[in-house]
Parts: structure tokens; C-alpha cells; sequence
């Protein structure tokens, strides 16, 4: 078969037919009967008459309303029993996800229930209405003539959705964060960001400020003896990716450029493995552009993004399916591996090494085992080999890397108690934060899974091992828009809905593709005036107190300004400081600060308090949902501070 030319030209070939077979999907009918039913002709050849106005006008040539001209009908059977079966379990997940999750006004609840309530319920319960209506009502089945226009040039189409991605991602970083990082995952990229640019890889904390570690730093930081240095516990690679951009740009735009790649590659990949069907590839890249997860999160820092891209560029070399190929796949593997969390990325390419081992392409495996081994290895013993070279000890039990690994695991296990609704509202937030005809378009791609139809069954075995292993260790996001700990396989779903679409393609009649299509603009139309918008506003709202309790604090006219969080959701967040420590004031968190330092501290400093009262009148939400011990913890550092005639009122 001769393979097309991509988006950045002639691809690199395959291996030998032999070894494509696994990759490319290989249509068996003509090239020209291909086209028609890749751009939803159905079966029949290019000779058909194109369903317009003019095939359907009177003889007498009478005028007739647009609306008659046009020919309805209802969208394939397997989709639409695809779309009605996501609406019904979607509307029995709504159900189920509101026991024990009722939220109260001015009580603390988990995170996530509270978006399921105040960001996800009503949208979920449009999905639904949205679905039913799409698969039940006929639809319009004309064939634009844009739709030629857009299969000549799918390659201006697809850099015009990455423009859009870039423009998105930054504009939405400065108007719905104001340019703040909410959770400490985000803190800690700046903060390593900030470290490497000054051409280190741990800051060095000044002896005067060594007793005030735990209450400077944010809690993710690794410990080191003597309190020597700060550095986070994430590994560096997607703050490395921060500071390099910031060599030549804002740093923040790093997400948007990544997420534009992912665009850009997803598109690259399904042109590879639908060489004839570049409508696929198109229908591909538009269902990543139509993720509001994947447009907000680009305004963030969070590492996430960076696995979306790195995932699928690593897959875009595995498809080569050469020695270049598979030497680059092992490369971006090795920084895909190191960006902030290592489980990540080993779980989305173990199905597709597997895969060459049931191709008896037994040296080829072992290579990419002892590869993934010693890639591993290296980043569970990146932290002590980090403090080594800045001739640091660690300051953890043990003192070697492989024991530090291994004692931050039973932190991250999901409580099985509650895990199962909490599981549940996880992947109902991320439904209604994709493409709502993502996931039925996926559920199509069962045939050409069980087929073993290219890289069908290794998609849908990463997620497979995704799913429940997040389930199990890394349940609870806090912070997210959408589910953050899907986010570097979504990439699998947009390459199964594509499966789908092309089975679909097969199958269907064409008035009833081209009423599919009409869905999939309906859908994006949906998405384009009222998820988004709506969703990036739900994001805003929430950050918008935080970021600005953050402003009023930076702008303090003391020297210390100290948290008293109790009573404030999430308030001990706001003690953040530059890595260097050059900040004025320093924010620091009362409740982790010794008595007698504190007492210190008050002899040197002028210090403020920023309490409960100061968090609300910013807009952030109460918390009293504290046990016992913590409120007699608060209550006598508040005390000392009393005894000390220490702690001015904050000033608003």
C-alpha cells in the first residue's frame, strides 16, 4: 500500500509489510470508493450524486425552504445505541454519586464532591439530555461542500485548531487564572522552574531561615538534613521544560504549546494509521480541541499536559517501527517517566511493548525491558543522586532513594472505604469535561479491538491498566478541571473514538453518516457557546479568592505574615515563597512552627496574621470540618502569639 503524505511530509515507513500490519489499518476497497465514505459517503462509489438542494427541488422549479431541501435522518444504530447507553449510565452515575456527598454551606467536604455539585452536576445532566436528543431525533444529513474543502487542506485545519489550543492556553491563563497557581502541584513546578533557571537544582536556605523550613515551603519538598536546601519531591522534568521555555518566554506558555503539540501529533498518528481517511484524522484532532480538559488544563502548570504530549509523541516514533524510531521512543520515554510522578507514563506504553513480544520480536522487547528498567531505576534514585551532587544528605530514614520511593507510596493508597464514589465522580468529571461524543465513538472501537486491527487493543489496554491503578493509589486529585490523572491517555480515547469512526464509516448508509457528522458539529457547537465558556467561569470563580487573598498577602506591609489556617478551605496553601527566599514578606504557616522559634521570630520581625476572617472576606470558602486535636493545636499557638504580644490583625 502507498502511504500518503502526513502533516509534516512523507512519513518514515513501518518496517517490513510484515511489521506494518500491526500498526496500519488496511483498507480493502478502492481509493476513490475510501474517500466517500471517509468523509461519510456510506458504501457507495464517488459516482453518487451528492444529496443538495438542487437533487431535491421540484421540476417546476418552485421555491422551496432551505429546511425541505435539506434530507433528515437518524445517526447509525451502533452509535446511537452507543450515545443512549453513555446517557443512561451517565444519569445512573448522577444518582448514585449524590449519597453521602450533600454539600453544606460553610462545611468542609472533599474536593471532589464539591465540584461534582457546584461545577459538574447540571452539565452532566445536559450530556444526557444532549445525547438522547442527538441519537433519537433525525438529524441533517446533507454533505457540505466545506467538507471536500477540509479534506484537501486537513493540514492548514489542523495548525488552525492548534492556534486555537496556544490562544486558548494563554489568553485563559491571564483571564480565568489571573495568572495563579491554585494547588501545590502547580506551586512546585514554578518553584523548581524558578531553581533550575538560576542554574541549580536545589536552592540553598540560609541558616537564619533553617528552623522555618516546614512553614516556608510548601509540604511537597524533599526532606534533606540539617534543612539545608529545598527542592520539591516531584521529578524535574516538567519544570525543566518551564524554565527552558522561560529562556525565550513567559514560562507559562509551556502548556499551551504542549497541548498545541498533542493536537498537532494526535493528527500525525491517525493519518498513519488511516493513510486514506484524512476526514478521520481531522474528526481526531478536533475531539482533543474540544476538550474543555485539555484547553483548561493548558492554562496551567500542571504536569499533566506534558504527559498528553510526550505519550503521544512517543507513540508517533513507536509507529516508525525502525531502529530510529524506536531508539527516539525510548528517549522521550526517559523524560516522559521523569516529569513529575513515575507511574504515569510506564502504564500507558507497557500494552504496546507487550504487543512486540506477541509479534515474536523477542530482541526488540528485551530492549525495550532493560531500557525501561534502567530508565526507572534512575528516576526512584533521582532525589539522593540530586542531593549527592550538591553535596547534601538526605534527611529521610534510611537515607537511600529506593526506601524514600517506597515510604511515599502508603500515602498515595486510596482509602477502599470511600474510594468507590470517589472513583465515580472522578470519571463522571472527566466525561463532561471531554467531547461528549468521545466515549461512544470509543465504545464503537470494540470491534477493531478484538480484531487486534493496528494499535486498536494496545490503546484500550493502557487504559485498562490506567483506570484501576489510579483507582487503588492516586483516587483523590483535590484540584483538577476534568480528571487530571487521565489526562496523558486521552490520547487513547481520541485514537479508539477514531477506530470507531472508521468502523462506523464501514457499516452505515450514508444519509445516516452525514447525520452523524451533523452530530459531531452539534456537539462541537455545544461545546464551542456553552461548556467551555461555562466551565472556564466555574474555574475562575473558584480560583479567583485565592488568587487574590495571594495579592493582598504579597503586598503586606510586615515582614512575616503568618497563616492561621484553621477556618479557611485550603488556606495553608497560601504559605508560598520564592525558593531563594527573596520575597518580602516571607508567608509562613503558624501551625508548623516550633513555640520556641516562634518566639524568635517575633523577637526580630514585624509579623501580621491572616485568619479565618481575613480568608473569607477574600471569597474563600469556610472550613469546619476539623477534628478536635487540630482546633487545640490552633488554639495555642494563638495563645503563645497573645503571651508574646506578637501578631498584628492582617491589613486588607
Amino acid at each position: 500500500m502507498t502511504e500518503n503524505t502526513g502533516v509534516f511530509g512523507t512519513p518514515p515507513g513501518i518496517g517490513t509489510s510484515e511489521d506494518r500490519s500491526q500498526f496500519v489499518v488496511k483498507p480493502e476497497i478502492s481509493k476513490e470508493t475510501q474517500s466517500v465514505r471517509d468523509m461519510g459517503g456510506g458504501s457507495k462509489p464517488s459516482s453518487d450524486r451528492r444529496l443538495n438542494s438542487a437533487d431535491t427541488a421540484p421540476a417546476g422549479g418552485g421555491s422551496v425552504s432551505l429546511i425541505a431541501a435539506i434530507p433528515f435522518s437518524h445517526v447509525p444504530r451502533d452509535l446511537r445505541i452507543a450515545m443512549l447507553g453513555c446517557a443512561l449510565v451517565v444519569a445512573i452515575g448522577v444518582v448514585l454519586a449524590q449519597h453521602n456527598t450533600t454539600f453544606a454551606s460553610g462545611q468542609f467536604v472533599w474536593i471532589t464532591s464539591y465540584f461534582f455539585h457546584t461545577q459538574d452536576q447540571f452539565w452532566l445532566i445536559a450530556a444526557v439530555a444532549l445525547l438522547t436528543i442527538l441519537a433519537l431525533a433525525p438529524l441533517p444529513a446533507a454533505t457540505p461542500a466545506v467538507l471536500g474543502l477540509a479534506r484537501r487542506h486537513s493540514r492548514i485545519i489542523v495548525a488552525f485548531l492548534a492556534a486555537i489550543v496556544v490562544i486558548c492556553g494563554i489568553s485563559g491563563r491571564h483571564f480565568v487564572f489571573d495568572g495563579y497557581a491554585l494547588s501545590l502541584d502547580e506551586v512546585m513546578a514554578r518553584f523548581d522552574a524558578t531553581i533550575f533557571s538560576a542554574g541549580k537544582t536545589v536552592a540553598p536556605l540560609a541558616s537564619e531561615w533553617r528552623p522555618y523550613d516546614g512553614s516556608l515551603t510548601p509540604n511537597f519538598t524533599v526532606p534533606i538534613a540539617g534543612h539545608a536546601g529545598v527542592i520539591s519531591a516531584y521529578l524535574p522534568i516538567n519544570a525543566a521544560m518551564h524554565a527552558l521555555v522561560g529562556t525565550i518566554a513567559d514560562p507559562g506558555w509551556t502548556n499551551p504549546l504542549l497541548a498545541a503539540l498533542s493536537v498537532v501529533l494526535v493528527f500525525v498518528i491517525a493519518r498513519r494509521l488511516w493513510p486514506g481517511r484524512p476526514g478521520t484524522a481531522l474528526l481526531c484532532a478536533l475531539l482533543l480541541t474540544t476538550s474543555s480538559q485539555v484547553l483548561v488544563m493548558s492554562m496551567t502548570d500542571y504536569a499533566m499536559t506534558g504527559h498528553l504530549a510526550l505519550n503521544l509523541l512517543w507513540l508517533y516514533f513507536y509507529l516508525w517501527d525502525n531502529k530510529k524510531g524506536h531508539f527516539l521512543a525510548i528517549v522521550v520515554g526517559f523524560f516522559a517517566c521523569g516529569l513529575h510522578q513515575l507511574i504515569f507514563h510506564p502504564l500507558f506504553v507497557t500494552p504496546f511493548i507487550f504487543d512486540i513480544l506477541n509479534s515474536n520480536r523477542r530482541r526488540l522487547f528485551f530492549i525495550y525491558v532493560v531500557s525501561y528498567g534502567l530508565i526507572c531505576l534512575f528516576w526512584v534514585n533521582y532525589p539522593g543522586l540530586n542531593l549527592e551532587f550538591n553535596h547534601m544528605s538526605p534527611g529521610w530514614a534510611g537515607g537511600g532513594s529506593i526506601s524514600y520511593f517506597f515510604h511515599r507510596i502508603p500515602g498515595l493508597i486510596a482509602d477502599p472505604a470511600g474510594s468507590g464514589l470517589l472513583m465515580l465522580k472522578n470519571l463522571l468529571r472527566f466525561f463532561v469535561w471531554q467531547n461528549l461524543l468521545l466515549i461512544p465513538l470509543c465504545l464503537l472501537a470494540w470491534r477493531p479491538v478484538r480484531e487486534q486491527q493496528g494499535i486498536a487493543r494496545g490503546l484500550q489496554s493502557g487504559l485498562i491498566m490506567t483506570i484501576p491503578t489510579i483507582a487503588v493509589i492516586l483516587a483523590y486529585q483535590g484540584y483538577g478541571w476534568g480528571y487530571r490523572y487521565l489526562h496523558g491517555v486521552i490520547g487513547n480515547f481520541v485514537l479508539l473514538a477514531g477506530y470507531g469512526w472508521v468502523y462506523l464509516s464501514e457499516r452505515a448508509k450514508k444519509l445516516e453518516l452525514a447525520s452523524a457528522r451533523s452530530a459531531i458539529f452539534m456537539v462541537a457547537a455545544f461545546f464551542a457557546v456553552g461548556s467551555f465558556p461555562a466551565q472556564s467561569k466555574l474555574a475562575r470563580d473558584f480560583v479567583a479568592p485565592y488568587a487574590k487573598a495571594t495579592f493582598a498577602l504579597d503586598h503586606a506591609q510586615s515582614d512575616i505574615v503568618l497563616i492561621d489556617a484553621l477556618g479557611g478551605l485550603f488556606s495553608e496553601d497560601l504559605a508560598r515563597n520564592d525558593p531563594f527566599l527573596r520575597n518580602s514578606p516571607k508567608l509562613m504557616s503558624l501551625i508548623r512552627i516550633k513555640d520556641v522559634d516562634l518566639a524568635e521570630l517575633c523577637s526580630h520581625y514585624s509579623v501580621s496574621v491572616f485568619n479565618r476572617d481575613d480568608a473569607i472576606f477574600y471569597g474563600i470558602m469556610e472550613n469546619s470540618d476539623y477534628g478536635k486535636g487540630t482546633e487545640e493545636m490552633f488554639a495555642k499557638k494563638r495563645a503563645l502569639l497573645k503571651q508574646l504580644s506578637c501578631g498584628t490583625p492582617f491589613k486588607r
